[in-house]
């Protein structure tokens, strides 16, 4: 009998296609043994109907393997079915992979159990070669690269799988009739994988050593056209840096076309390239004309050129976001500038100071984040030295650790920096008192 492996993906929307799920299960089937060794099930669904209904469904339709994709928004809730199911059904094996876990298996294994193991990279071979051992009479995960798992109550990590140069040796999920059309509402795809940039907050770069490597343009264009024709309204793209390489624009192209023949979809989400201002904004062009976009994002983060130092974003280009910000202006496209507060070297009135900056080179809006502080990062691992104090959100499903202070920002200095991002977003932001604004900076006053 084929044994039933059950990977979860507590998902941020509703309906949204289990697109990582999808990866691990293309990857695996097109390994003959293992197709013909397991059976697999991909469950999405959003942490607030996960946390009445998930576990109930689990022990009732009981798997051999159970795979949970974890991210700082779903960890608290992914860890703690991932516990009640340890007890419940011991005879199961339990592979946790994604950001938030990675290299971090002491914060979420056992010693006491060791049939659950942290994948520590890329999951798809890992995860294909995980499902291989487990096929054995005696598994042993010490054959499998990329693992952290417990063995007699002492943590064992294997070394580092390589990393996944040539993407086209995993067939698509969507191009393999892994998905069914008419089943979902929000979509995530990928062009490439990886990041230039190695900034110290996020993890993007640091998950794959920076270098970046392409979905082949046919297989891109194909899954694209499946999701038009699947009438999915809202489409992530989860590249890095959209607009770096030139083919984005034609891909935007393509999707516009598939806007026009199927009406969908309707909503495009996607982080734009840092250094490209110029196919930047022709991909906004497009999206615009097409009613996909109502305001471009530019992630700017601080404006503070200490802290752009500490954080190692120094190599974005400032004239990048200006060329962005003005052409936006000409389009008389609205724009939304994204910042993070408090980083390394921000200070109450540096961001003061960067936010009426922003204001006069014609900025429509400014949202500004907290910073959370997330594993694996080069800040997490040197939170020490830039005098981090932070606080858990309160969040029954998510893992969110907030930064509420730093060496050059006191706690208090925090509070009044998000008090006065309040203030300007209902004042400013939400034209309450916008052109009045204007015209007393202008004046002076």
């Amino acid at each position: 009998m084929r044994k039933k492996v059950t990977i979860v993906e507590l998902a941020m929307f509703e309906r949204m296609v289990p697109l990582v799920a999808g990866y691990l299960e293309a990857f695996a089937r097109q390994d003959t043994h293992l197709d013909n060794s397991f059976i697999f099930e991909k469950l999405s669904m959003t942490p607030q109907h996960a946390s009445t209904r998930l576990l109930e469904y689990l022990n009732e339709n009981p798997s051999d393997v159970y795979a949970f994709s974890c991210y700082v928004w779903n960890a608290a809730l992914a860890k703690s079915i991932f516990r009640a199911l340890l007890k419940t059904q011991p005879s199961a094996h339990f592979l946790l992979g994604g950001p938030q876990v990675m290299r971090q298996a002491e914060r979420y294994l056992s010693l006491e159990f060791d049939n659950a193991a942290v994948c520590n990279g890329e999951g798809e071979q890992t995860f294909a070669d995980y499902l291989r051992v487990m096929t054995d009479t005696r598994p042993d995960l010490s054959k499998v690269k990329g693992l952290s798992f417990y063995r007699d109550r002492e943590l064992v990590t294997t070394p580092p799988a390589d990393r996944m140069y040539d993407l086209n040796v995993m067939p698509s999920p969507y191009l393999s009739g892994l998905f069914d059309h008419g089943d979902y509402s929000a979509a995530v795809i990928e062009t490439n994988r990886g990041c230039p940039f190695s900034c110290g907050f996020c993890f993007w770069g640091a998950a794959t050593n920076s270098r970046v490597f392409k979905f082949d343009d046919s297989r891109v264009r194909d899954e694209l056209t499946w999701i038009s024709k699947a009438k999915v309204q809202y489409m992530y793209i989860a590249d890095a840096n959209w607009g770096m390489l030139k083919r984005d624009v034609e891909l935007t192209r393509h999707i516009v076309d598939n806007k026009h023949k199927y009406e969908t979809p309707r909503m495009i989400y996607y982080s734009s390239a840092k250094n490209n201002p110029s196919q930047v904004m022709e991909i906004t062009r497009l999206l615009r004309d097409a009613d996909l976009m109502i305001t471009q994002p530019i992630s700017l983060q601080t404006t503070s050129p200490e802290s752009l130092e500490m954080i190692h974003r120094q190599n974005i280009k400032r004239s990048a976001y200006t060329s962005i910000q003005q052409r936006v202006n000409e389009l008389k496209i609205s724009s939304y500038i994204e910042l993070i507060w408090p980083l390394p070297g921000d200070t109450l009135e540096s961001l003061q100071q960067g936010i009426a900056n922003l204001y006069e080179t014609g900025a429509s809006t400014i949202v500004v984040y907290p910073h959370l502080l997330l594993h694996n990062t080069e800040l997490f691992k040197n939170r020490e030295r830039f005098g981090f104090v932070t606080q858990q959100a309160e969040d029954p499903w998510g893992e969110a650790e907030i930064v509420v202070a730093t060496a050059t920002t006191s706690e208090a200095e925090f509070r009044d920096g998000m008090r006065y991002f309040y203030a300007l977003h209902m004042l400013r932001n939400a034209r309450s008192l916008y052109f009045l604004s204007n015209y007393l900076h202008a004046t002076g006053f």
